[in-house]
């Protein structure tokens, strides 16, 4: 099954392409929506195709690429009632699929104060639900969101800050079966050295993989990894990704996007314009150059992908990732 790639350029422009299982990518295609001010983007496969939400500056759009490889006509709203305020200041979208199903994870502004928590709606074959909280509890200041499914169950991370400016890296599931929340836990109490550094971590990417959640968090600069095994245990660290990928590359690694294909995790960054890949093997727990399977490294997405007659983006502000 391939893997999509959905990025946003400096212009606001939205693109699209795939990696097949050999590694091959297509060049990146127009996926038809020019944004302007872009917050957030993010996409699912669901059994209707890959779907996408995109965020900013007053909008809050939604789009189907179908298997046969059309896309929906146009994009269209994906605000159904419930969102606080009517969704006026929505800023952070991300989103989870499984089977038919579409849940859109997202956390906004109303005013000069923020969403209490995260809110989600899910969108199937009858339309949308309502939306309802998806975490537990009211931290102000929440920005990054990002949503995984595993298993069925809509796991949700959230950066939330408290008045005093102390922030918190906030992990929830929704159970599939019942549709409860179990109730918001802080990730600083698995990993105390760390909180400084979490809590400094806007940008959240989230993907099931092998039937474990995988959680990257990034600033402008590095990224950390971790795993959460099963539901009494997590991986002992929150690492760093440059220093397991490696440890040379001098570049900026920001706006991570994560998605498992083939039993494997891959690890998606902008840096500088550019977009860096690099896999992490599940089996043999260790990090895979995506063009090299005898070292692990960071390959550029861009310098892989086959010489295009039409219109290049320009430099990449933001990625989504997609994969089974």
């Amino acid at each position: 099954m391939p893997i999509h790639l959905v990025a946003i350029d400096v212009n606001g422009t939205t693109w699209h392409a795939e990696r097949d299982d050999g590694g091959r990518w297509t060049p990146f295609a127009s996926a038809g929506l020019t944004i302007a001010e872009p917050y957030s983007v993010s996409c699912a496969l669901t059994d209707r195709g890959l779907q996408v939400c995109a965020t900013g500056a007053g909008r809050y759009v939604h789009t189907i690429r179908f298997d046969s490889s059309t896309w929906q006509a146009g994009w269209g709203n994906f605000l159904p009632e419930g969102w606080p305020d009517g969704g006026a200041d929505l800023a952070f979208v991300s989103v989870a699929g499984f089977g038919p199903r579409l849940d859109v994870c997202a956390s906004g502004t109303y005013g000069d104060r923020a969403w209490d928590r995260v809110w989600v709606s899910t969108r199937t074959d009858g339309g949308w639900t309502r939306a309802s909280a998806a975490t537990s509890k009211y931290r102000p200041g929440m920005t990054g969101v990002a949503a995984a499914n595993v298993g069925g169950d809509l796991h949700v991370l959230v950066r939330a800050m408290d008045p005093d400016g102390t922030s918190h890296l906030v992990h929830t599931i929704r159970r599939a079966r019942t549709g409860a929340l179990q109730g918001d836990h802080f990730l600083e109490a698995l990993y105390p050295n760390e909180q400084r550094v979490l809590g400094g971590f806007p940008f959240l990417a989230a993907a099931g993989v092998a039937g474990q959640l995988h959680v990257v968090a990034g600033d402008d600069r590095e990224l950390r990894h971790t795993i959460r095994i099963d539901d009494s245990s997590w991986q002992n660290t929150f690492g760093s990704v440059r220093a397991a990928v490696d440890p040379t590359f001098a570049g900026p690694l920001t706006r991570p996007a994560i998605t498992g294909s083939v039993g494997n995790l891959h690890v998606f960054a902008v840096s500088d314009g550019r977009i860096k890949h690099t896999i992490r093997l599940t089996r043999e727990y260790r990090w895979q150059h995506p063009d090299d399977a005898s070292r692990s490294g960071f390959g550029d997405v861009l310098d892989r992908m086959p010489a295009s007659s039409g219109t290049r983006p320009a430099a990449i502000r933001m990625v989504a990732a997609a994969g089974v």
